[in-house]
């Protein structure tokens, strides 16, 4: 990509990038918000707030029938980030029941199944609604959360989707594949090293069909830890969020798209 003005995707919401024609304008255009950056690139974000922040037009008001008040589109399967309670990002309320989380667009509907009141300060927002008028999200086993402190460094990492990579990048808005890995378990109070290759070397090897979310995937050219040189961390369902190469932003992938070849659980 060499002249200005052409298409550089930011998926903000999805963490996915791709090439598209550029604009005719910046603003909604029925699907995204598109803004210019700094550099004259062309950028977009389905989330309304990051359109105001990056472009400054405050006059824009949110578009798109059935989107929250917080400019986001409603989607039928929130994103789990961790820890209970309001999700502003996706307006709904998460609780744990058994060994599963659970989500709900009803403050009410939430304060009964916790037997208590929410202290996040959120408010109620309309969400997808199953039979009995809530909504709830049961993650598969190699997707349920974690209860040993990795949830915190996905939280982490998943607060920088859409931050540029960086080759050597140790944050805080640009990044490399190891350094998101290292600052996210940081975050959780695990310490690991700086280099994919060491980062392995740190964890405890595991099979691909052990995989659990929380775990850390693995590129190598040989087949040994020598060779490795890309990690992510495993969401779950063949799913690894990561900071993947120069030109592409942190994001979300799918084994359909990159696949690892060796797998390590952080200690």
């Amino acid at each position: 990509m060499s002249a200005v003005g052409a298409a550089v995707l930011v998926g903000t919401a999805a963490g996915t990038a791709s090439a598209e024609p550029a604009p005719s304008q910046a603003g909604w255009d029925g699907s995204k918000y598109w803004y210019k950056d700094v550099t004259g690139w062309w950028r977009w974000t389905s989330h309304y707030d990051k359109y105001v922040a990056n472009s400054g037009d405050s006059a824009a008001s949110p578009r798109s029938a059935g989107r929250s008040p917080s400019g986001r589109i409603p989607s039928s399967e929130p994103t789990f980030r961790g820890q209970g309670g309001y999700d502003a990002a996706d307006g709904v309320y998460w609780y744990l029941k058994g060994d599963h989380w659970y989500w709900t667009s009803h403050k009410n509907k939430y304060e009964r199944y916790t037997a208590g009141p929410d202290t996040s300060g959120g408010s109620s927002s309309s969400g997808p609604a199953s039979s009995d008028g809530s909504s709830s999200s049961r993650p598969s086993a190699s997707g349920t959360p974690r209860r040993d402190g990795t949830e915190a460094a996905i939280s982490f990492a998943m607060a920088h989707l859409g931050d540029p990579y960086v080759w050597g990048g140790n944050g805080p808005h640009g990044w490399d594949c190891s350094g998101l890995v290292m600052a996210a378990y940081r975050s959780a109070g695990i310490s690991l090293p700086r280099v994919a290759s060491d980062q392995y070397r740190a964890t405890t090897p595991i099979s691909r069909g052990d995989l659990r979310r929380g775990d850390l995937v693995f590129w190598t050219s040989n087949g040994s830890a020598s060779g490795i040189h890309h990690d992510a961390i495993y969401l779950g369902d063949g799913k690894y969020l990561e900071a993947p190469r120069p030109g592409k932003p942190v994001r979300i992938s799918s084994f359909d798209w990159y696949d690892p070849n060796m797998y390590g659980r952080v200690r």
